[in-house]
């Protein structure tokens, strides 16, 4: 038997540097927003359990398909996180040029 996946979301600590501005903070809320749009994405059953997990590929077809359900995935998260942004007055992106990066 497989052992229960736990869903975890992992966040570079250097995100907590963003919070120092208000466009940094625009940033930052957006970027959890898109990692918790992943973790509804999981939850949901939106996309195959193997879109988010690291698991051994069985062949090339096996490969396209992961492929191409991540790319789907991280698609939807970026649409939806553009949404969010502008539901909360982010009418530019200028934030997320100058938020400062992960080392």
């Amino acid at each position: 038997m497989e052992p229960a996946l736990v869903p975890t979301l992992l966040i570079n600590g250097e995100i907590y540097r963003w919070l120092e501005t208000p466009t940094h903070r625009v940033a930052a809320q957006v970027v959890l927003h898109h990692e918790f749009v992943h973790y509804k994405q999981w939850r949901d059953k939106v996309f195959p359990e193997y879109a988010f997990t690291l698991q051994p590929v069985r062949s090339a077809d096996d490969l396209q398909d992961r492929c191409t359900k991540k790319l789907h995935a991280e698609r939807d998260a970026y649409h939806q996180g553009c949404e969010f942004a502008r539901a909360i007055g982010a009418t530019s992106r200028p934030h997320m040029r100058t938020a400062p990066r992960p080392r």
